[in-house]
């Protein structure tokens, strides 16, 4: 997955293009793009900011978590720790996309193993808490574990805090509904766990003692496998990424008096946009609604994270993971 700042520069006039207009035609390119539009147009393709709709006729920026963490970063005075915890958050999308739905990620990415066989993801996934010596780290997004489930793997967390291995998870807001998941949440906290929630989380993730990091290609559909990330720069910006969302969530007390209230679809559309550095006027196109409807969801946005602006709201929601 390729960064603007990678891309040629006739890409990049291109791409500049698209942030302060939306979408340019495809015929439109020859002439700043010159004898080389073909190869200007799989170049940016293929960095994953920009599509073509079915049409082919035009270019238009991709929205989407890749490119608004893009947007975010091309923020002039961007603070080093904002600017860690958003490539931190790229992180996590980098290791998506070099995923291949092969068993084994090629030779390309060393750092990365894709495991498709259930039981052998079982069984390496029992290895790895059962090797785990100083800390778990556990983004536990998707649905909520069954009463069944839950108890499955509660010998097993017993066994590492008693190992003295720190075990820190973080679960989404609408866990706390459940009352056996408050109740494990109150017994494992006796124990030394640590539980937090956030109101969503970008992706589920599990850390080994910072070295070892996991998460399957498709959360919803589990049968699809899992990575096992080693590359430790990797490693690094996930642990980074896992740890500041656990420090910004709210312990079991402090959810169960809140309620429910992460990111509706729309607020995360607008989100995506803004970080995307779409113009108001092509934001509020794409959501056929008019610049003073779309500037109203900004600011609603910007009020539920308590920013001051739109780049505020971006760094805000990726440590809430709402991006």
């Amino acid at each position: 997955m390729t960064t603007a700042g990678e891309l040629s520069p006739r890409a990049q006039a291109v791409y500049g293009e698209l942030r302060s207009g939306g979408e340019v035609p495809i015929s439109g390119l020859t002439d700043d793009s010159g004898p080389d539009v073909d190869l200007v147009v799989k170049e940016l393709l293929g960095s994953g900011l920009v599509e073509a709709p079915a049409t082919g006729e035009v270019l238009r920026l991709r929205v989407g978590s890749h490119s608004a963490l893009h947007g975010l970063l091309a923020t002039q005075s961007v603070a080093s720790v904002e600017r860690s915890l958003l490539q931190a958050r790229q992180a996590l999308d980098q290791v998506l996309s070099a995923v291949a739905p092969a068993a084994v990620v090629p030779a390309a990415n060393p750092g990365l193993e894709h495991v498709s066989d259930l039981d052998v993801v079982r069984e390496r996934l029992l290895q790895v808490v059962r090797g785990t010596q100083r800390e778990l780290l556990n983004l536990h997004e998707g649905r909520a574990p069954t009463p069944e489930e839950a108890a499955s793997g509660s010998s097993e967390d017993d066994d590492m805090l008693r190992r003295g291995v720190a075990f820190r998870t973080v679960c989404p807001q609408h866990f706390v509904q459940h009352e056996y998941i408050r109740a494990e949440v109150e017994r494992t906290e006796q124990l030394g766990a640590t539980t937090r929630f956030a109101d969503s989380l970008p992706h589920r993730l599990i850390i080994s003692d910072r070295r070892l990091a996991i998460l399957p290609t498709d959360p919803p559909e589990l049968a699809k496998g899992m990575v096992f990330v080693t590359e430790p720069a990797l490693v690094r910006c996930l642990t980074q990424l896992a740890l500041t969302i656990l420090r910004s969530g709210r312990t079991l007390e402090e959810a169960i008096a809140l309620p429910d209230d992460g990111p509706t679809e729309r607020e995360r559309e607008v989100l995506l946009m803004m970080s995307s550095g779409l113009t108001d006027s092509v934001s509020a196109k794409r959501l056929s609604v008019t610049e003073r409807q779309f500037r109203r969801y900004v600011a609603r946005v910007m009020e539920r994270l308590g920013a001051t602006s739109r780049f505020q709201a971006g760094v805000l929601a990726v440590e809430r993971g709402w991006l």
